[in-house]
């Protein structure tokens, strides 16, 4: 860099040396020129030698014009003697015109390398405000000095954070402290990049202030979002906990009453001789049905809770998909008047966890038997293409308005229709279902409209395009 600058200089004197031996040039050519003519071009020479160049080169060009002006053009001619005093002028003025001309030449010059550079670190400095709202929440750091390092053109730059990892080795010539309000909690380390332009200063004191508040800034801004995010999360968890316990406690209540109910008139029964066995059997079959609606909401809330942390772990195998719907059939207890089911010929063998399908399918044919009238039907179609297996299960309920549509997935979500429907459910059947058809890989979704009843149609993959699984009846009822 110095030798670049050095090259520079000895470049602009020769430059300067070179204006004023072309003027005395061309006025040598010309015969009979005024000698203040030749006066003038010379101090031309030096004001644009100073303007251009500087003090060191308009003060070289100044005293070449002074002795070229003295040698050629005054007389005695050929000799540095000055026969008339008032020649002197001509030097003096060349030299306080080089002087001044140079200073307000290189006042200008600051002046407009100022504004450049102002006008340069305030695009530096919009340019690092965009990065950084743009940062990530979860690591802005490592965002952020990526960001000063491609603005700036610094070599390294390192933000010195609680519980970050030690600064890499190198040279840091330049701090500022991270601040946000009165109080410091961290520090920006930076290192001028080597192959910066030789005329590129180093980070001015103001620049840099505006830096570090910019920076700071950004990163207090990212931690308000992890905070607001965290507590964001545990108000979600709580009202999903309460939501939970309220609707667990409103269905335990009425199995648990009518058990309690049945076995108090079983005590009083044995306490009286000659109870008859069929009020018996009757209290005993109300006890068993109770206790299976409650080992049902049990398992529909573990398994939702194994479905949100991830932990559903499938049991991959070929499956037959009429094998699947028919388990689901028997699970949802449809009676047979109430579906019809329509499977196409050549399904394919599905990849996937048979149980888990049948349970999801039975989730969807239970909500729609639920909520549409006991003599209508459900109708349950199954066909292949596109590499794909596609399911719908179609009921004539009152449908689904729009505006709940896309909320019906939501656990613990129940429309006003559907409490009036079915009073009971935890409203986690459609969300299981989702989840298990997710883990597949596949989709679930849903499509209806007021009085006309609702659509469910999951679609799955088909690994095997060419394993086809036959089907003795395609279309049953």
């Amino acid at each position: 860099m110095a030798q670049r600058e050095a090259r520079r200089r000895v470049f602009q004197a020769l430059a300067a040396l070179a204006l004023t031996a072309a003027i005395t040039l061309g006025f040598r050519a010309l015969p009979g020129v005024n000698a203040s003519t030749v006066g003038f071009a010379y101090l031309l020479a030096v004001l644009a030698a100073a303007s251009v160049f500087g003090l060191p080169e308009a003060l070289l060009a100044s005293l070449a014009a002074a002795a070229q002006y003295n040698f050629f053009f005054l007389p005695p001619l050929g000799t540095f003697t000055i026969d008339d005093p008032r020649n002197w002028i001509a030097l003096v003025t060349f030299l306080i015109t080089a002087v001044v001309a140079s200073e307000l030449s290189a006042s200008a010059r600051r002046q407009a390398r100022a504004a450049e550079q102002r006008q340069r670190e305030i695009a530096q400095l919009y340019e690092l405000s965009r990065a950084t709202l743009l940062a990530p929440p979860d690591e802005p750091a490592a965002a952020i000095e990526r960001a000063l390092v491609a603005i700036f053109a610094f070599d390294d730059v390192w933000l010195e954070l609680p519980g970050r990892a030690p600064a890499p080795p190198g040279p840091f010539p330049q701090h500022w402290p991270l601040r946000v309000g009165q109080d410091e909690f961290g520090v920006l380390h930076i290192a001028k990049r080597e192959s910066a332009p030789f005329d590129a200063p180093p980070l001015q004191a103001e620049t840099g202030d505006a830096v570090a508040g910019l920076v700071a800034i950004a990163l207090e801004r990212a931690r308000v979002q992890r905070e607001r995010s965290r507590l964001e999360a545990l108000r979600e968890s709580e009202a999903l906990k309460s939501a939970l316990l309220d609707s667990v406690a409103h269905d335990l209540r009425t199995p648990l009453t009518s058990i309690k109910a049945a076995a108090t008139a079983l005590l009083d029964a044995e306490a009286q001789p000659g109870a008859a066995g069929a009020a018996r059997a009757e209290l005993l079959e109300a006890i068993n049905e109770d206790c299976d609606y409650l080992n049902r909401i049990v398992q529909t809330v573990l398994d939702m809770a194994r479905i949100e942390a991830g932990a559903l772990q499938l049991k991959a195998a070929p499956v037959a998909l009429a094998d699947v719907l028919e388990s689901a059939i028997a699970r949802a207890r449809l009676a047979p008047r109430r579906f019809d089911l329509q499977l196409a010929p050549g399904l394919p063998l599905l990849a996937g966890d048979g149980p888990l399908l049948s349970q999801a399918l039975t989730e969807l044919l239970a909500n729609a038997a639920a909520y549409s009238a006991p003599e209508s039907l459900v109708r349950i179609t199954a066909e292949a293409r596109a590499g794909e297996a596609r399911i719908a299960i179609r009921d004539q309920g009152p449908g689904i308005a729009p505006d709940r549509l896309p909320r019906i997935f939501d656990r613990f979500y129940r429309g006003p229709e559907a409490r009036r429907a079915r009073p009971g459910g935890l409203g986690m059947g459609l969300a299981i279902a989702r989840g298990i058809v997710q883990a597949h890989g596949g989709r679930l979704e849903a499509s209806s409209a007021p009085g006309q009843g609702s659509c469910f149609q999951i679609t799955l993959p088909v690994p095997h395009p060419g394993t086809e699984h036959g089907n003795a009846n395609p279309d049953r009822r």
